[in-house]
């Protein structure tokens, strides 16, 4: 092998070389903009992660707000249905008394 050789082997090497630290390079551009990406989206998702934690917290308590008034509600309209009730009879038997008021009278 002559000096000529040797030299455009050891320039080959070199342009190898250059390449692959560009490559290198370039990988190493690619991983720390990844990186940042990734520390971005992950405060993202935890942001997100709370904001859905806290909404559902606040869902919960107003389910059971409208659980508490449902069955106040409920209550409240039997005993509105027992007063009615209540009510009713109370008009039956007076008119009932009435009409037998009337039959007497008439007889």
């Amino acid at each position: 092998m002559n000096v000529e050789e040797i030299e455009a082997r050891f320039q080959r090497v070199e342009r190898s070389h250059i390449e692959s630290a560009e490559r290198l390079d370039r990988i190493e551009a690619i991983v720390h903009s990844n990186a940042r990406a990734i520390a971005a989206n992950s405060e993202v998702i935890a942001t997100n992660s709370e904001e859905s934690r806290r909404l559902q917290a606040s869902l919960n308590e107003q389910i059971a707000d409208v659980v508490r008034m449902l069955g106040s509600y409920a209550a409240q309209a039997e005993q509105d249905r027992i007063a009615l009730t209540a009510s009713v009879q109370a008009l039956i038997n007076t008119l009932q008394e009435r009409f037998r008021d009337n039959r007497h009278r008439e007889d």
